[in-house]
């Protein structure tokens, strides 16, 4: 790889409070790229006159920097303090996942700020998506919201099935904030399962945002699990701009959530609703190296899983549930269905990293062959106080939450 000088902005937390799967995508170039031509940059740190001066080469937009594009004040915050994007004449790149949240303003932007989009869906979701960037000649590619890396995709922590602590394990953080089909599934699955089939298996699910899971800890939980709950990731709705965001939520305080299931169709028009907007999920990705099987709601899963092969097929109404009793006592089926995901995921072109990277370069030669410029020598040292801010950040995120840690535990001893 040539050595581009490239400008990353993310808004991820810092590591502590990072998910491992988030991180490994939003980070992804640093792996291929040398890192000491590479300037890390976090949304929530005002960009200093050094960056925006700078003749970055190549600029990304990560999918954490990209969703802010979603929230209105976090919006305005990119309008005020990152407006320079639209002038710099480097290469950027759009790595989005939730286009379906705020996609009018999302499009819009894309248009006026992106040379390449890697978009997570459907090729033929793509004209209702960036309609506007379409136009624009914005480039479009299929990637997802996950990848592996070839040397790294193995088998890890493989503890034979009868020796887990649990039979099924889950988490989620409740119900979604626009709900919509695959929302919903998402936290009524977990309900589903501890009121039905409680006493029928070993269940550790939850609901509850505090019982969430980070890191390596996840994968240590998932390999002491015969099996885990999940659905698509993705959404059937698509809400087009702040307005619409905004009336969702009014509409949503007046309404009976205990019915949140009709929302939908009460609340979207047609042409708004009905969709399959979805992609594979870095949770596959650590079930499939755990050898954990999978209780999957029936879905397209980015189209690289195949039901029944690679999975166990959940039908939306749960009829089939009680068909996991015999299956989860059963070591040898068990096997051959993760080992069977196992190699689909592994042997699936388009998850691999390095295969996106190699097509991403491929625009990029295309984009600076038409667009020639000076060999950029100038190195990173006047960003200094860039670096100094960001760690900055980095430390009062921690002081925060060890002062809100203090003051639960006291008030809960």
């Amino acid at each position: 790889m040539k050595n581009y000088k490239i400008l990353l902005i993310h808004s991820l937390p810092p590591k502590k409070f990072r998910f491992k799967g988030v991180e490994e995508v939003e980070l992804l170039f640093k792996r291929f790229y040398d890192p000491k031509y590479i300037l890390e940059h976090n949304f929530f740190v005002s960009p200093t006159k050094a960056i925006k001066n700078y003749d970055f080469d190549i600029i990304i937009l990560t999918s954490t920097f990209l969703e802010r594009i979603s929230h209105e004040k976090t919006y305005e915050r990119i309008l005020k303090k990152y407006s320079f994007l639209e002038k710099k004449k480097s290469f950027k790149i759009g790595l989005p996942q939730d286009d379906y949240w705020g996609q009018n303003v999302r499009d819009k932007w894309y248009s006026k700020n992106l040379n390449l989009i890697v978009s997570v869906f459907d090729k033929n979701q793509w004209p209702i998506i960036y309609p506007l960037s379409i136009k624009k000649n914005v480039k479009i590619i299929r990637g997802h919201t996950t990848y592996i890396n070839s040397k790294k995709f193995r088998v890890i922590k493989n503890k034979p099935y009868n020796q887990r602590l649990n039979d099924i394990v889950y988490r989620t953080v409740g119900m979604p904030f626009f709900p919509n089909r695959y929302g919903l599934l998402k936290s009524l699955i977990g309900k589903f399962f501890l009121k039905k089939h409680n006493l029928d298996f070993k269940m550790d699910v939850s609901n509850d945002p505090k019982d969430l899971i980070y890191g390596d800890k996840w994968v240590e939980f998932l390999s002491n699990s015969k099996a885990v709950l999940g659905s698509n990731s993705g959404s059937s709705v698509i809400l087009r701009d702040h307005s619409h965001i905004n009336r969702l939520i009014n509409f949503k305080k007046n309404y009976d959530m205990n019915s949140l299931i009709d929302f939908e169709k009460d609340f979207f028009n047609k042409k708004d609703r009905g969709y399959e907007l979805t992609d594979i999920s870095p949770r596959n990705i650590e079930a499939a190296m755990t050898m954990t099987l999978q209780i999957l709601v029936e879905g397209k899963d980015g189209g690289i899983l195949k039901k029944d092969e690679d999975y166990f097929c959940l039908k939306e109404d749960f009829s089939n549930s009680s068909e996991l009793i015999p299956l989860l006592k059963n070591s040898d089926r068990l096997r051959k269905i993760t080992l069977s995901c196992f190699n689909r995921i592994k042997n699936n072109k388009s998850l691999n990293e390095k295969n996106l990277v190699d097509k991403i370069n491929n625009h990029i030669e295309i984009f600076f062959k038409k667009n020639p410029k000076k060999n950029n020598q100038s190195d990173f040292n006047n960003m200094w106080y860039n670096n100094l801010k960001n760690f900055c950040f980095s430390f009062i995120h921690h002081l925060k939450f060890l002062i809100k840690k203090i003051y639960y535990e006291f008030n809960n001893s």
